[in-house]
């Protein structure tokens, strides 16, 4: 990667400055903050629907707790559940059934 940076240098002199060597990627050194519930939130109801990024979900998995996307997708689920009971529960009811 030294030859790319080195190429790459505007004056052709072939001198890497300190910071070739050092990762393109320097968030990587902070730790990831921890999600609030309402990203949690977001974000499982991202999920459900398909619709989740996969920068997003690296940063789900490198930065929060499991349970807690466990614990809010089970709610979910659960709502998600007795919403459609009671939809069905009210559309059978007014068909006289």
């Amino acid at each position: 990667m030294q030859n790319l940076n080195r190429a790459a240098m505007p004056d052709g002199s072939g001198a890497c400055p300190p910071e070739c060597d050092e990762p393109m990627n320097e968030s990587s050194s902070e730790k990831p903050r921890k999600p609030s519930l309402g990203r949690v939130f977001f974000s499982v109801l991202a999920s459900m629907f398909g619709v989740q990024s996969n920068r997003r979900r690296q940063e789900d998995f490198a930065a929060g707790s499991p349970w807690a996307y466990i614990l809010v997708g089970l709610v979910m689920t659960v709502l998600f559940i007795l919403t459609v009971w009671l939809v069905v529960r009210m559309v059978l009811k007014a068909a006289g059934v």
